[in-house]
């Protein structure tokens, strides 16, 4: 993935599931490379990685910005 970050959750939506994503590329569960402490703690703007344990690759979501619909 090159360029800006992809949009991630937004922080209304903050639980327990912004740990894990489903992997764009093969769909298999990616899991936060490094999990903040606290979620309320994480600003907007904060990018947040993920990696895919089958695929290997590395996924940034920008927290707090809304998804992108086609």
């Amino acid at each position: 993935m090159s360029g800006r970050p992809a949009p991630g959750p937004t922080l209304a939506a903050v639980n327990d599931e912004y740990l894990w994503i489903t992997c764009p590329e093969c769909g298999a569960r990616a899991g936060l490379l490094s999990p903040p402490p606290d979620a309320a703690a994480i600003p907007p703007g904060s990018v947040l990685s993920y990696r895919c344990p089958d695929c290997m690759e590395r996924f940034d979501f920008v927290f707090g910005d809304e998804p992108v619909t086609d």
